[in-house]
């Protein structure tokens, strides 16, 4: 969804905005693209949605009774992978290879989603970096989605008065 927000006066932040270069920001009013996650967790903790520009909702799965399934899209994959992975030494180039292997699934799904130039070795030029086979904007979405909710979620249940000092989708930094 694409919406403009305001966050309560006892909210400390609102939603995670990507700030480019610059990280995740919280803005305490504005305009961001989140996801349903994101939205939940935001009106949850006090964020107020005051429009919305654009939404799309996508239908889960459903069963022959119409009832919703639970889709782990990549759950066989990670799976296969941590299995393998757990067969090395942790820390040896084999098990370091499996752990890389499987934390680039979803840039997969990301991938050639946003301009971006790569150098190509076979022809020694700077290139356009194409779309993969699993390039997905819905899926890379909700899962950095899903990031930036568990984000929010930790950050609005930190005890009073203690503090994030810095935050990414890798992890925080905080006083307490």
């Amino acid at each position: 969804a694409h919406v403009e927000f305001e966050c309560d006066a006892g909210q400390p932040f609102g939603l995670l905005v990507d700030g480019g270069h610059r990280g995740l920001l919280s803005p305490r009013a504005g305009r961001a693209h989140c996801t349903a996650a994101e939205l939940a967790v935001a009106v949850r903790n006090g964020v107020k949605i005051t429009k919305f520009h654009h939404g799309v909702i996508y239908p889960s799965k459903t069963d022959a009774a119409g009832q919703p399934v639970q889709t782990r899209l990549f759950e066989p994959c990670i799976r296969e992978g941590r299995r393998r992975r757990d067969q090395f030494p942790k820390g040896s180039a084999k098990e370091q290879l499996m752990k890389l292997l499987l934390n680039s699934l979803y840039g997969r799904t990301a991938m050639g989603l946003k301009d971006k130039r790569v150098f190509d070795t076979r022809s020694g030029q700077s290139m356009a970096l194409p779309q993969s086979a699993i390039t997905n904007e819905v899926v890379a979405a909700h899962a950095t989605g899903i990031v930036r909710a568990t984000l929010m979620e930790i950050l609005s249940n930190l005890p009073p008065g203690k503090r994030a000092l810095s935050v990414t989708t890798d992890g925080f930094i905080c006083n307490c």
